[in-house]
């Protein structure tokens, strides 16, 4: 991926009929990737040295934004409704110029800050549910 400047990621959210929308303006955003550990150990581990079982352990991607500004009342309603309800959404998590991962997500994380000289802005933190696919190029 050649270098792009961060105000370029984008996270849009599924609101209806495969419409996907744009959450915000993300200020600060960090995608996590990451897989743990399956530990195969034993007494007869050469020099007690620890053994990882290869491919047996869970994976997961998570999103986290935080300081942003919702764009519009569609994605900000498509978030909360989801977080009170407890479902899930699908939200694309766009890098430009590369392509985008799609997929279910649940949100883990959803605070508002509200200082008295600025305006509203949210953090959240999105984990995937299942496997997100990822797409080269833009999404439609």
């Amino acid at each position: 991926m050649s270098a792009s400047p961060g105000k370029s990621l984008l996270l849009r959210v599924n609101t209806a009929d495969s419409t996907f929308v744009t959450a915000g303006g993300l200020r600060t955003k960090q995608i996590k990737r990451s897989v743990g550990k399956v530990d195969v150990t034993s007494a007869d581990s050469a020099g007690r040295w620890q053994e990882l079982l290869p491919g047996a352990a869970v994976q997961s991607l998570a999103f986290s934004a935080s300081d942003f500004v919702w764009l519009n009342d569609t994605a900000y309603q498509a978030f909360r409704t989801a977080f009170d309800s407890g479902v899930m959404l699908v939200c694309q998590i766009v890098y430009p110029g590369a392509g985008y991962y799609q997929g279910n997500f649940v949100i883990t994380q959803l605070d508002e800050q509200a200082p008295f000289d600025k305006e509203i802005t949210s953090s959240l933190t999105i984990e995937s549910s299942q496997t997100p696919v990822w797409s080269a190029g833009a999404p439609a």
